[in-house]
């Protein structure tokens, strides 16, 4: 059985346990012993995903590979590592090989820290924090942690940040984006979308710069090969063909979900209230993640940029349930169609924990 699947069960189980079925809106309570009772579920749920991640094996592709990059910013000197394509992070791996000499470590901080990052976002903007941890495990957010850790910690670095865009703080965004593209190159996406997250496009101007928008996606789509090899050039990859690794398809199982998705939104969008800034930036950002993921039906490697705004699904579509008047019978339904995808689409190797590990890992 996928690992979703167990992980799922497990926040499911530890809602029953703490959060009575018949109270499931919980962050907007005051009683206190309910309050107490949140946030045993809250901490319990984040324990249970640092588990699974940084204790893990190495059964994805790029476990090892990071182990081996590691070990070479170690013998390079402090002036090459200074060079390295992303330089925070292999300051960061150098620092931390140094103090334990021991990778899986190094590994384990990475982990910990990315989820820490979700939930601690997911408590700060989420009025399910439930529902937010169903989404964040399931729809990909958390499972594409344990192969694309560095790009993923960037994505979840972006999202503690966004909330300066909302908070109208340009000079603090762009420092917070400039360290963290240090991480992964591929932030400096995030650059221009200090304005553009911010605006309305139910205006008139704005849905027309949108329309033409998905009008270039669309002739995108014919030069996706392209478009992607130069935004590799950007980023610093070197991948020339279909037969290397994100050139190829994506999964259209990815495309539906965020397609489905997106179309709940805009059914539901009304019930936002958009005078709150932070409702604006996180559907527009919702927008953003369903244009690159049709692009990543062609090319798998726009699924990479596509990370910085998908995460916006983990707030916005349990805040829209939230505001549902049939709350419950549509959180049984939506709970229901993300196990759905897991098993029909989600593809996983069997997970195995550190002490378990099926390669030799030269620590």
């Amino acid at each position: 059985m996928k690992i979703s699947v167990y992980i799922l069960g497990i926040i499911i189980i530890l809602y029953l346990l703490f959060l009575r079925i018949n109270i499931p809106y919980l962050a907007l309570d005051n009683h206190k012993l309910i309050k107490k009772k949140a946030n045993l579920f809250f901490v319990l749920t984040t324990l249970t995903l640092i588990a699974f991640s940084a204790l893990r094996g190495d059964f994805a592709t790029d476990y090892t590979t990071y182990i081996y990059q590691i070990q070479i910013y170690v013998r390079q000197g402090i002036r090459q590592v200074l060079q390295a394509r992303d330089v925070g992070f292999a300051l960061i791996m150098r620092s931390l090989y140094m103090l334990n000499n021991n990778g899986f470590i190094c590994i384990a901080v990475l982990s910990i820290a990315t989820v820490l990052a979700f939930s601690f976002v997911i408590k700060r903007d989420s009025k399910n924090w439930f529902l937010s941890f169903v989404v964040f495990v399931a729809l990909d957010s958390y499972i594409i942690s344990f192969n694309l850790m560095r790009n993923i910690l960037a994505v979840s670095l972006v999202l503690c940040s966004i909330r300066l865009i909302w908070d109208k703080k340009l000079i603090k965004y762009l420092i917070s984006i400039l360290l963290i593209s240090l991480i992964h190159r591929s932030a400096l996406v995030m650059i221009p979308m200090y304005w553009l997250l911010q605006k309305d496009y139910r205006k008139r101007k704005n849905a027309i710069i949108l329309v033409g928008g998905i009008a270039l996606l669309f002739v995108a789509f014919a030069y996706t090969r392209q478009i992607s090899l130069l935004g590799q050039a950007f980023i610093g990859m070197n991948y020339t063909s279909y037969d290397n690794f994100g050139l190829d398809f994506g999964n259209i199982g990815s495309a539906l979900k965020t397609t489905m998705m997106m179309g709940y939104i805009l059914f539901s969008y009304k019930k936002l209230n958009y005078n709150d800034n932070k409702n604006v930036v996180y559907v527009n950002m919702c927008i953003f993640a369903w244009a690159f993921q049709l692009l990543a039906a062609r090319v798998l490697m726009f699924q990479r940029v596509g990370y910085y705004f998908s995460t916006a699904f983990i707030i916005i579509i349990p805040n829209l349930i939230d505001k549902s008047k049939n709350k419950k019978l549509i959180s049984i339904a939506f709970v229901g169609v993300v196990f759905l995808y897991v098993v029909l689409f989600q593809n996983v190797t069997d997970y195995y924990w550190v002490w378990e590990n099926k390669r030799v890992i030269f620590w």
